[in-house]
């Protein structure tokens, strides 16, 4: 396995199903002791301080990352500044890669995939950071990991069929009612905040494969405070492969799924635990996800 060098990574983790499976300090792997007649799933994780960032402005928000972790009881210095990175490699067995793919006219293939993000806060009430505001809690939604769950801050669902020229689209957008209550939990408020900012836009289109582009920007419609930021980067190919990118706030959860239009199962392609409310500041490091299948 091979990846893009992402700079000021030093080290990657690699997992092979879960499992601790070695260290590396280039951006490739291999994996000597797999299976070869079943298939693996690889997790490539690393993390990167926030001053070694590409993003704009990356030392000053490091400074403000570690004050935040130094304020932060549930966080460290160290933890606040860190950047976050996991490559999942979805791998059909060694023997079945190595006698190469059958080729399969598209009429024949079930090119129809439907794709789910959610956030969604897991506690059933939650304190706001912002000591001076009245409304002291705020309602969560009660819940771990769910794909098919009715209670979420914010969910985008789109299905494209990828037809041999010019891929059918359907995108849906909902955001969840917001609730706020005094410090007695008494109810004060509620409302519902814009979609406004959340949109699906086709960048490439050719006969091999199609590239979208989702951006989510939510904001709290009862107080000030950070939106609830996000961007996938999708690329589905005529054969059946995909390549999927994200980034995202390190609050609240975020769970990512993928299915065929012909299964009735959602699969996990990502998924993380919200650090608490105040992660969702802008000077507070990202975390960063890629999956890819081989078949």
């Amino acid at each position: 396995m091979a990846w893009s060098a992402i700079e000021g990574l030093q080290e990657f983790e690699i997992y092979r199903d879960g499992e601790l499976i070695g260290t590396v300090e280039k951006s490739q792997f291999s994996d000597y002791s797999a299976s070869k007649d079943i298939g693996h799933t690889y997790q490539v994780n690393a993390k990167r301080p926030l001053e070694k960032s590409e993003s704009t402005f990356s030392g000053e928000k490091s400074l403000a990352a570690r004050v935040f972790g130094m304020l932060n009881i549930k966080s460290s210095q160290e933890e606040a500044a860190m950047e976050k990175f996991g490559i999942t490699f979805e791998l059909t067995s060694a023997d079945y890669l190595l006698s190469g793919s059958p080729t399969t006219d598209v009429e024949d293939q079930n090119l129809k995939w439907d794709f789910r993000y959610s956030t969604f806060l897991p506690d059933d009430y939650l304190l706001n950071p912002n000591l001076l505001s009245f409304n002291r809690y705020f309602s969560g939604d009660d819940r771990g990991f769910d794909a098919d769950s009715s209670h979420y801050r914010t969910q985008v669902n789109f299905n494209i069929d990828l037809k041999e020229s010019d891929a059918a689209l359907k995108f849906t957008k909902d955001v969840g009612i917001s609730i706020a209550y005094d410090w007695r939990k008494k109810f004060r408020k509620a409302d519902v905040a814009s979609a406004e900012d959340v949109y699906l836009e086709t960048v490439e289109e050719d006969e091999r494969n199609v590239t979208l582009q989702l951006h989510h920007s939510v904001g709290n419609p009862l107080t000030p405070s950070p939106n609830i930021d996000y961007d996938v980067a999708a690329r589905f190919y005529r054969d059946g492969h995909y390549d999927i990118a994200g980034m995202h706030d390190q609050a609240p959860n975020h769970e990512v799924y993928l299915r065929n239009s012909g299964d009735s199962n959602w699969k996990e392609i990502h998924q993380a635990e919200s650090k608490g409310l105040a992660w969702m500041s802008d000077t507070i490091a990202s975390q960063y996800w890629r999956i890819l299948n081989f078949h």
